[in-house]
């Protein structure tokens, strides 16, 4: 399972420059890692960047080439058993949709994923992408109600540590 170090290396490189602001470098870098990637043969590489390149695609470019690369990782996870992945490509997918106007059949798969997602021991995972959709189709309770439950999760596995990165003990944060 483990990927190839290029690739790696390439997908940190496009992370770190779009982060930095430059979305031209990190379209280069990440465009490099996933034409390498798809070269290699190892399914796995090309998983991983897949689905990191898909979280990206609405930052660094339009979100149907998002949906492009949800769907070609989901196509590839059908093959080969990568649940976390094809997990992840159902809430970038799901999310997409919602923005676009499927909002019920994106909901359902941003549900479908956090929830799998969650029953794997992610609980947070997926959470912030239903809670953001949640609030663009105007369910608005539902969205904040997503976000109390990431943020009593974090508080809840981060009580008691030396550096608690939350701040806060469990019962408190539940209120936002």
């Amino acid at each position: 399972y483990g990927q190839h170090p290029k690739v790696v290396a390439l997908t940190y490189r496009a992370m770190v420059s779009s982060h930095l602001g430059h979305l031209d470098r990190g379209a280069r870098a990440q465009d490099e890692a996933l034409d390498y990637a798809r070269t290699l043969g190892h399914p796995f590489t090309t998983a991983v960047n897949l689905g990191i390149a898909a979280a990206m695609a609405p930052v660094l470019r339009d979100p149907s080439e998002a949906q492009d690369l949800c769907d070609e990782l989901l196509a590839l996870t059908a093959t080969h058993d990568f649940g976390f992945w094809r997990l992840q490509a159902m809430v970038i997918k799901g999310r997409l949709l919602v923005e676009r106007g499927a909002v019920d059949e994106g909901m359902t798969l941003l549900h479908e994923g956090v929830d799998a997602l969650g029953e794997q021991g992610g609980s947070s995972d997926g959470s912030l992408h239903l809670a953001e959709a949640c609030l663009a189709s105007g369910a608005i309770e539902a969205g904040l109600g997503v976000v109390r439950g990431v943020r009593a999760y974090m508080a809840e596995i981060h009580e008691g540590m030396p550096d608690n990165p939350t701040g806060m003990a469990a019962p408190h944060a539940a209120t936002v």
